[in-house]
């Protein structure tokens, strides 16, 4: 795996506060990534957020002088029952109801994609900075693919000229 780069957020700060706190902030992690899948291999951006106190993340910054990190990202796939509590601890609200807890991790066909599951529960992907190197990705494989072609196949109808819908 290439190195860890911490990126600049949507703002263009590499610190990035939360504006509901600004006492608290995320910096952002991003790595490439050669993966195989059904006997295909290609690249993939990874991408990951590490939270905390704004002051001790801008600490962490400058302690990274020229902005990467060692380690990598691994991806960590559940289904929706099935999440360890200190995964489930680490990224989903307790404020909010399950559904929105979940929501920003339901892994999709496409970035806004039908949810992908398997035995019809869905699954969720976590990303997490290993900074030691030593896990590994854990997937789950989904099995909905007649309600992603379906999906694709409306949308594909939808795009035809002449067609309004």
């Amino acid at each position: 795996m290439n190195t860890i780069r911490i990126v600049p957020g949507k703002t263009g700060s590499v610190v990035t506060a939360y504006p509901s706190n600004a006492d608290f902030a995320y910096v952002q992690l991003e790595q490439s990534a050669i993966i195989q899948n059904g006997g295909w291999i290609r690249e993939v951006k990874r991408t990951t957020l590490l939270r905390g106190n704004t002051s001790v993340l801008e600490k962490f910054v400058k302690s990274h002088k020229d902005l990467t990190l060692p380690g990598s990202l691994i991806v960590l796939e559940y289904l929706e029952s099935q999440v360890p509590a200190d995964i489930a601890k680490e990224n989903l609200r307790n404020d909010v109801s399950f559904e929105d807890a979940i929501a920003p991790y339901i892994k999709r066909a496409g970035e806004n994609g039908v949810a992908l599951t398997y035995k019809g529960e869905r699954i969720l992907r976590f990303t997490k900075w290993d900074p030691t190197n030593s896990s590994t990705d854990i997937r789950v494989v989904h099995d909905n693919q007649v309600e992603i072609a379906n999906a694709k196949q409306a949308l594909g109808a939808a795009k035809l000229p002449g067609n309004k819908a």
